[in-house]
């Protein structure tokens, strides 16, 4: 595996931690994958648009379902909040970082690198893992959502993609 594959691959679980971290999230990091050796300052980062919002033509919905709705996205905006100074944190590895509800109790966290990365390596390596995922959003990430009002069965999905916009990974957890 090449240098640059190694080093922004390392820093996969970093930027989700770090997003449950400065979202109020209680926990740490299981490891410090963030590499001592300095990145180029070239990341473009753009934060999601605006939350949806409801037409005039949506069907009526009762108020658990608003407060259910109002709750994720007031996670959302706490996760978004973050991406600045993680972009920052992390200069050079991801061009764009969005993060979009999934209605009625799910975020999806979609990262797109600043570098090509090989698809087949990126993805073993992801696959790899998965564990570390799944302990990441049980231990901090659904928590921090249930401390806004989200309410469960709360799901979350992670999407990694390459500079041309093409999936390098993707995966939907369940709590």
């Amino acid at each position: 595996m090449n240098h640059a594959l190694r080093r922004n691959l390392s820093i996969v679980l970093a930027v989700p931690v770090g997003l449950a971290m400065l979202a109020g999230c209680a926990g740490e990091s299981p490891n410090d994958p963030l590499p001592t050796g300095a990145v180029s300052p070239t990341a473009n980062a753009t934060q999601a648009g605006p939350l949806p919002e409801a037409s005039d033509d949506s069907p009526a919905v009762d108020d658990g379902d608003l407060d259910a709705a109002a709750a994720l996205d007031a996670y959302v905006k706490l996760e978004r909040d973050a991406i600045p100074q993680l972009v920052e944190t992390y200069d050079g590895v991801y061009s764009n970082i969005a993060i979009d509800p999934i209605y009625p109790s799910g975020v999806r966290y979609d990262y797109t690198y600043v570098d090509e990365l090989d698809a087949d390596e990126a993805s073993a390596y992801f696959e790899g893992q998965v564990e570390a995922f799944q302990s990441l959003l049980v231990d901090q990430v659904f928590p921090s959502m249930a401390a806004t009002g989200v309410q469960g069965p709360m799901n979350a999905e992670y999407v990694f993609r390459n500079p041309d916009g093409s999936v390098l990974w993707s995966k939907a957890f369940t709590e």
